[in-house]
């Protein structure tokens, strides 16, 4: 076979390939116009954090789930944020879920940590510092030896 009745047979697997999906396309479209789009968005905005002097703090917008459907962990100074939903009703099914984590940093007060859910459903997680980090310094970088 020449390589020019390859490149055509290549074009027309191609061309049905393509095709296919627009008819997969336009069969679901309906379905999908009129779906609730927000599920997409799980946990999925930026969360801000804070990481100075005075303390460590995440918030994170968890407005979709209830407090009950939330679980905050910490492993060490491994702090997680998990989050699972499920509805289920005659004819279907729909289940949601996140996990978001950080590393805390050493100077966090990992007795202290404490969480706030306010009523927009911004999670904040919050550890203050406790001021006793090690001590800061400017490490030199020297050339290698040959």
């Amino acid at each position: 076979m020449s390589f020019w009745h390859m490149s055509r047979l290549m074009d027309r697997i191609m061309e049905d390939y393509m095709r296919e999906m627009a008819r997969n396309e336009n069969r679901v479209s309906p379905y999908w116009r009129d779906a609730d789009h927000s599920i997409l968005q799980v946990a999925n905005e930026a969360h801000q954090t804070v990481n100075d002097d005075k303390k460590f703090a995440v918030t994170i917008d968890v407005s979709q789930f209830r407090p009950e459907e939330l679980k905050v962990n910490l492993d060490g100074r491994c702090l997680t944020v998990e989050g699972k939903q499920e509805q289920k009703d005659d004819r279907s099914f729909m289940a949601r879920s996140f996990v978001r984590s950080w590393t805390l940093p050493e100077d966090a007060n990992l007795e202290a940590l404490r969480t706030e859910l306010s009523d927009r459903g911004q999670l904040t997680i919050e550890a203050p510092k406790t001021g006793t980090s090690g001590t800061k310094k400017n490490i030199p970088i020297c050339p290698a030896h040959k």
